[in-house]
């Protein structure tokens, strides 16, 4: 039996451990592992998962796995001042909203795309100017 341990940079393994048998020992045993989901932009990097016999016999030890990665993530997004990110994973694929302040108007865009495959903000970064005249506006 050899276990499976997967490095911060990996989720968990499936199976998490693997049994070599008189029948398969040989051919080989497909064993499922992603990239941990976190909000970190981290580009393409590598994670690795260690291979440890825990029963059985051995006439060697197994080597850990490299595994190469490209990250889901965009770099966490910047903010014009006088506003907050709302509803923001940093995710490929996903939007994230720009709300002004009370007292502050958007100029641009407030919503910003991760591109799918690179993994960077599409859009202007849009500014929040204080409302003008006295009046008060709050970006949807």
């Amino acid at each position: 039996t050899i276990s499976l341990t997967p490095d911060s940079e990996l989720g968990t393994p499936g199976p998490a451990t693997v049994t070599l048998t008189a029948s398969n020992w040989n051919t080989g045993v497909k064993v499922s592992v992603s990239a941990a989901q976190d909000t970190a932009a981290e580009g393409s990097h590598s994670g690795v998962l260690t291979l440890a016999v825990t029963s059985g016999t051995t006439n060697t030890a197994p080597s850990p796995v490299t595994i190469d990665l490209n990250d889901d993530d965009c770099p966490v997004l910047e903010t014009p001042g006088n506003s907050a990110v709302v509803n923001c994973l940093n995710r490929a694929g996903q939007a994230c909203i720009i709300k002004c302040n009370e007292g502050f108007e958007p100029k641009g865009e407030q919503r910003r795309m991760c591109h799918p495959v690179f993994h960077r903000w599409v859009g202007t970064l849009s500014a929040c100017d204080r409302c003008s005249d006295g009046y008060f506006r709050s970006a949807p």
